[in-house]
């Protein structure tokens, strides 16, 4: 639950279950689109595909919510990243491990991940043969994540 002290933003629960339920019935049509008798014109099957972009907007405001709380200092970047990956990685890591054990018991056999796609992957650095197709949102979090703290950095240097 997004709050802080005892304020709940709402709003913003409500707009990530939206976009969470975009992007479910987006890959759900994609999925039902690619077997014979197509029901769901393409514009349709594209449109949930906003749901991303929605919790990347939603992402960078919480990360300014939560890093500049009023009379208080702001997060030091060190610290934003930290809790960031603390917040992601395990989760992720514990997706990535079942789809490899999957794999090791006879599944996904169509899949063929180098030892490098798999470290990459494990990092979420850009790899053409991801581990976790879907992760490729997650990279560019990632890439947010460093950009933010950046500004946190040079803004603890220049004011």
């Amino acid at each position: 639950m997004v709050k802080t002290g005892q304020q709940e933003l709402h709003g913003v629960q409500m707009l990530r279950a939206l976009a969470a339920l975009a992007v479910v019935i987006h890959h759900a049509l994609e999925e039902s689109n690619a077997s014979p008798g197509r029901f769901s014109p393409d514009w349709l099957t594209t449109a949930g595909a906003f749901g991303v972009d929605i919790f990347f907007i939603i992402s960078g405001f919480i990360m300014l919510y939560v890093s500049f709380k009023p009379d208080q200092r702001p997060v030091a970047p060190n610290r934003f990243l930290l809790q960031r990956a603390t917040r992601i990685y395990p989760i992720y890591w514990c997706c990535c491990l079942a789809l490899l054990g999957l794999r090791a018991i006879g599944f996904m056999q169509g899949h063929d991940w180098s030892a490098s796609d798999v470290v990459r992957s494990l990092l979420l650095v850009p790899v053409e043969q991801r581990v976790l197709a879907v992760s490729w949102t997650l990279i560019y979090e990632i890439y947010f994540y460093l950009l933010f703290a950046l500004t946190l950095f040079l803004r603890s240097r220049f004011m």
